[in-house]
Formats: structure tokens, sequence, C-alpha cells
């Protein structure tokens, strides 16, 4: 089901087909996705909680399923089955959810079509997992699932079309939470406006990066005002297949996750996937909110980002995986105790100032490779702004200072390290952060990229790592043109690729078509020298993902 998305949204995940063969294939537990979050016990007595709304837009839903049914939202004004808008919404007999896809009350799987839809179910599930372990029984009086079906009943795949409105329909009946477990797409002014007005509304949105292994976090995820999530396996390292990118916030558990399956009503199955990290993510934040329903998706970000666990396994993505894995033992500690994680080596985390560390100086260095950082400061907790400040440090130099009362939204620090303190007492429920996020370094591009144009009449063109090995998905080019009349002579001085994998193509003319190609090179065997049939001449060097060599060069010169 791992399709390339051209036009539509596609589900983010891998479906496993069969259930034996994943189990022959790892030494994974039964639960161990849920294991590793390291879920406690509620144990605090009289605890005062409210009820959550989780809103899951997806492609259908077995509303009897076990680990579904005891948690089924339902519209309080709305009156199922007497063929009337009770509650004035605009959806007749919508109670138990709304078909979006179909324009009518059922969200439920055609008899048949559980091997195409049985993705919403098992998504749902895995929230109503993550309450249940926390809160026992209990979690059934706290946390709902609004079921909202995007996908149509005649459908034969699982391209979704109307998810926007599906968020839409979540954002005007009450969704506390909206969890998004696919992606892909262009979108909309339309759409772009609805996760506006989401936002605007104290909604949270979690939604899934995607299935693809690139560093490009698809739409929903792609959004600012979005909490996206990639996916990790039982090692800390990146799940094959997820997508990853400077924007993630955290990661979940993505591989062989168990979930409700809709064949039975007792069903289950695992799954890999996008899919699932960010349900599970999806019912942390649910936790975070019946504790507190004031939380914002800043604040919710806050306390996952520094609660995380550092990916620091994972040295090919540092920097692209967000703050690191999910840990639901560290952010109920932050939510009581704010100050508790302060690890400012991670990639993005959030500096935090109370009354308790005062004019505090909060150094930042994290062990990734960036250009710098984009910080956001936030006074929107502090009663009164005048006579207070901060001030940012590198190395140990005042590079500027902001007054709270005139803050800009977001700053560019140009180092790879800086400090910051506050000056100004803050009072008892005083709370100023400033959220920080690595812009890190794109590692394809670190010695070569896009087209260079080149019209002397000699010269020499490398791949421009030097000493160094030049980078993995390299793709960079480089345009020849000698006057009209002359062709163009390659002595190559050097090359060392990976051999048959890696190569560097010599066209005429502009583009790379095959009949255009006269020579092209890969390995480490010095190429006889060759000469170009035109006066035009393009060279494309292209690298895999995997691994790496000391490069190329060559001399070229103009000749008659």
């Amino acid at each position: 089901m791992n399709k390339k998305i051209i036009v539509f949204i596609f589900i983010n995940s891998i479906f496993i087909i069969n259930n034996i063969t994943a189990q022959k294939s790892t030494n994974l537990s039964d639960l161990w996705a849920f294991d590793m979050l390291e879920i406690p016990k509620n144990k605090i007595q009289k605890e005062k909680l409210h009820k959550i709304t989780v809103a899951v837009i997806d492609d259908a839903f077995s509303l009897s399923h076990k680990s579904i049914k005891p948690f089924l939202h339902k519209l309080e004004n709305e009156i199922p089955g007497n063929f009337l808008d009770d509650d004035g919404n605009g959806y007749v007999d919508d109670a138990y959810g709304w078909d979006i896809a179909d324009n009518d009350n059922d969200v439920s799987i055609k008899i048949g079509k559980e091997a195409i839809f049985y993705h919403g179910t098992w998504v749902a599930s895995i929230i109503t997992q993550i309450v249940k372990l926390h809160y026992g029984k209990e979690a059934e009086n706290l946390v709902e699932i609004m079921p909202i079906k995007v996908l149509e009943d005649k459908a034969i795949n699982s391209a979704i079309r109307k998810g926007y409105l599906g968020i839409k329909y979540a954002i005007d009946n009450g969704a506390d939470i909206i969890s998004l477990s696919w992606s892909g797409g262009n979108v909309t002014l339309q759409e772009k406006n609805i996760i506006a007005e989401a936002y605007a509304k104290g909604i949270i949105i979690v939604a899934a990066a995607g299935n693809f292994n690139e560093r490009k976090v698809l739409y929903p995820a792609n959004f600012n005002k979005v909490i996206a999530v990639s996916g990790i396996g039982a090692n800390l390292k990146k799940y094959k297949e997820a997508n990853y990118g400077d924007n993630i916030v955290v990661t979940a558990p993505a591989v062989y996750v168990k979930g409700a399956h809709p064949s039975k009503d007792n069903a289950y199955f695992h799954e890999n996937g996008t899919s699932a990290s960010s349900a599970i993510v999806a019912g942390v934040i649910a936790i975070l909110k019946t504790k507190n329903p004031l939380l914002t998706s800043e604040e919710c970000e806050t306390i996952l980002t520094n609660s995380a666990i550092l990916n620091s396994k994972d040295i090919n993505f540092k920097g692209l995986l967000g703050a690191g894995s999910v840990n639901v033992k560290r952010a109920l500690i932050a939510l009581e105790k704010p100050l508790e994680y302060q690890d400012f080596t991670k990639s993005k985390a959030t500096l935090i100032w109370t009354n308790q560390n005062n004019n505090q100086l909060l150094k930042v260095n994290s062990l990734v490779s960036l250009e710098g950082y984009f910080i956001k400061p936030n006074v929107n907790h502090v009663k009164k702004k005048s006579k207070k400040s901060f001030h940012i440090f590198l190395k140990d130099t005042l590079w500027k200072k902001y007054s709270f009362e005139k803050i800009p939204e977001k700053i560019l620090i140009p180092n790879k390290t800086f400090s910051i303190k506050t000056l100004g007492k803050l009072k008892k429920k005083d709370l100023f952060t400033i959220s920080y996020a690595a812009k890190i370094i794109d590692s394809t591009t670190l010695y070569c990229r896009d087209i260079t144009y080149l019209n002397d009449k000699k010269g020499t063109v490398s791949d421009g790592s030097k000493t160094n090995n030049y980078s993995n998905k390299s793709s960079c080019k480089w345009q020849i043109t000698a006057p009209k009349g002359k062709k163009i002579k390659f002595n190559f001085i050097k090359m060392n690729t990976q051999g048959n994998v890696d190569y560097v193509y010599l066209a005429d003319g502009k583009s790379l078509i095959p009949k255009n190609i006269f020579a092209k090179f890969s390995g480490n065997s010095k190429p006889p020298v060759v000469i170009s049939n035109t006066n035009d001449v393009l060279v494309w060097f292209l690298s895999d993902k995997k691994k790496t060599q000391k490069g190329w060069e060559f001399e070229y010169e103009f000749i008659d």
C-alpha cells in the first residue's frame, strides 16, 4: 500500500498482510511499541480530570469493535435514527460521526471491504490503548473518539480526497484533538484556512510525516501549526520508510504496532507506518489534556519535546527526527514540573523561565550539524512586561537584546551555539518561554547543488568534496557551452564513485535523454578521454542514499 503520491492523499501505512509472517521476521514483543512509551498507571487520587474528544479522520470504522465501542463520542443534542438534524449543525442523525465522502451518517465499513477499510479502526484503537494503559477502565469516561469517514464506500484503494472537509467537520463539532494518519498532495487556500481555523480555536492537530523515506514532511503534517510525527523502530533508529525533516516535532514507534482489525469485534493485528506514530502521539496528548484541558498546541509541543528521549543512535538523521522519541512518564512529569527536563543538546526544545530560575543563563549547544537556529519567544504568560527583557549571547558576547514589550515573532540565530539570559523579576505565575529549532544543513547539497553554467574555453570540474567523501543523494549539473562549431574534450584526472550505482553522465545538449548520452562513468578506474558531438554538454552527477566515495574530477577544453 506504500504508493507514490502524485495527486491524491494516501493513507500513511504499509499493510502487513500476514501477521504470522510479521512475527517470524521480528523479535519484538506483542506490545513492544506501548512498552517503549513507559506509560505509568495513574495513581493520583481525587485528581480533577476532564473529558477530551479526539477526532479520527480516516477511511472507515468498526464502531462495534471492543477497542472503540466504549470510547465512541456522541453529539449531546443529536437523537439517533429520527431523521432530523436535532442540534442544527447541518447534518442529519450524525450522533456517532459523519461520512464526509458519501454525505451520510454511516461511518462503518461495508461488508467485504475490511481489507481496504481497516485503517481507521487500527488508528483509533491505538489512541484508546494509550489512554487505557494510563487510566485503566476509567479511560472510557475520559476520552472519546469522534469517527469521521473520508473514503467513499465504492473506493477500491485508499486515496482520500475529502480529508480537509473532515477536519472542518471536527472543528465545527467540538473536537479537542484531531488525529490525521494520512498525508500528501498539494494544498489549496481553503485547506490552509481550515488548518488555521482549527489552530485559532485551540484544537491540536497531530499528523503523520509520510512513508516514502524522503527528507520531506508531507501535508498536512508540514503546516507550522500541526504537530508533525515521524517513526522509529525498537532500536531508536528511523523506521526505514518514514519521512523526516527539520519540522518533525517528535517520533514514536512505527514498526509492528498492534491495533484493532475490523474483521471481528475482538480481532487485532500488527502494522507498520507513521500512521501508528501519529496516533500514538495523539493518544499521549489526550492524556495530557485530560489533566489540563487548557493546554495549547505550543504547550503540548513544549512538553513533548523537552521530555522526549534523544534518538542519539541514529547519526544519519540527527536533527531531522525532532526532539526524539515521545515518553509518557517524562511528559507527565514535565506537565507538572516544567523545569524538570532541560537538555538543550537537542535540535528542538523550549527554554523556560519562571520565578524559580529568574535571570538564569540557559545555553543551547545542539549535537547536530547546523546552520543556525530559529527561535520563537512567548511572553503571553507574563503579566507585566515592562522592565523585562532577554539578551542573546554568541560565544559569551552580547549579540542582541529584546524588551518583553516588543519581541519579534521569530528570530534567526546564525550560530551553532547560543545562550539567553532574562533580565527583570518574574512573578509567581509568570512563564516566559523560547522555543528553538535547529536549521539543519542539507547534506545532499553540501558540496554541489543545482546547476552551474560554464563557458570558459578550459576549466576543471569536480563533485566539490575535495578530500572528503561526496554526499548521499547528490544531484548536481554543469552546463558547459562552447562557441558554435567547437566540441568539448573531457579528461578525467580522478574517478572514485560507488561502482554501478553513482554515475557521472555526459550528454549532448541540455537534457539527459538516452539518445543524448555519449558517456557515463562509475567506479574507481580512470575513464578514457572523450569528446562531445556538439558544442553544448550537460554533465550530471547522481548518487544514491547508501555508500559514498572520494569523488571525481575532470578537465575540459574546447577543441575544433
